[in-house]
């Protein structure tokens, strides 16, 4: 009988040591895959965010809206002219140009993130 109750706590003491090992593995993978899940969340929220300031940029951006009117109007009054303001102008147009360009690179590439966080 002793042999049985020694066979029986052995076996239980092992049982729960596995399934204590079991439990936190379980745990660990939880824990893992809620950390996943959070940083998901948060660049699909950085994602969300390059889309709507790019959605705004496009919109001051638009070749025929009043804000780029204007500056095509400046620039054409500055045309051939070697003036303070014109000079000015020029420089930060030609700035604006490079920002430009290098935000729609950036543009392109959220715009893809998104598209292919959202397909997945």
């Amino acid at each position: 009988m002793k042999k049985i109750i020694i066979t029986a706590l052995g076996l239980f003491s092992l049982t729960a040591c596995t399934d204590a090992a079991k439990e936190a593995e379980t745990d660990k993978i939880q824990q893992s895959f809620k950390q996943i899940q959070t940083r998901l969340n948060e660049h699909k929220q950085y994602l969300n965010d390059q889309r709507d300031m790019h959605a705004k940029l496009g919109q001051i951006l638009d070749p025929d809206g009043e804000t780029v009117q204007m500056w095509n109007q400046a620039m054409a009054n500055c045309e051939n002219k070697d003036t303070e303001q014109c000079n000015e102008l020029n420089e930060a147009m030609a700035g604006f140009r490079v920002a430009v360009s290098e935000h729609a690179s950036s543009m392109l590439e959220s715009m893809n993130a998104f598209d292919s966080a959202n397909n997945d």
